[in-house]
């Protein structure tokens, strides 16, 4: 008897809820993609090959002329635009040297975007950065979901780690 009270009782509860229709309401969700940068990063041309060492602390120049890297940064599908980006360096060196990049926006054949930035390093330290933000360096409006970097990097230099930001629209 009561396992019969059980099953019509649930059987209300369905019936009822049935009649109540909740509305999918989509949200803006922060997100954060970070890497090592042997994931995202290789050597600009085949002549850099030679100079750069993709290690698993960083993807350095060990070799003895500048070289230049392109790195590029995963974003998903319902991405309303990145809002910032920053990469990590290091400088194995005995002297300080100036790590230059320039933050590419959006896709070849479309209205991109150029921004560079460069830091000194000291010589035998870690702990620099590069940052690119939306706010400051856009006026406001969101880079594209397609963005990357090149960078040139002085012997001893290595970049260590990289991060992008956006926003995604998640439901529908």
């Amino acid at each position: 008897m009561h396992t019969q009270r059980t099953a019509w009782l649930l059987a209300g509860v369905v019936l009822a809820g049935q009649g109540f229709s909740t509305q999918a309401r989509a949200v803006t969700v922060d997100r954060g993609l970070t890497a090592n940068p042997v994931t995202f990063c290789q050597a600009a041309l085949p002549a850099y090959e030679g100079l750069i060492r993709k290690r698993p602390l960083a993807v350095q120049n060990e070799g003895t002329a500048t070289a230049f890297v392109t790195c590029g940064f995963v974003n998903d599908a319902t991405s309303t635009g990145t809002r910032k980006v920053f990469a990590y360096f290091l400088n194995n060196d005995s002297a300080a040297r100036q790590v230059t990049c320039t933050l590419v926006t959006s896709v070849a054949g479309a209205n991109n975007l150029y921004f560079t930035k460069s830091n000194t390093i000291p010589a035998n330290s870690t702990g620099y950065y590069l940052t690119w933000e939306a706010v400051v360096d856009n006026g406001g409006t969101y880079f594209s979901r397609w963005v990357a970097l090149s960078c040139s990097l002085p012997v001893g230099t290595g970049i260590a780690y990289l991060a992008s930001f956006h926003d995604s629209n998640v439901g529908a």
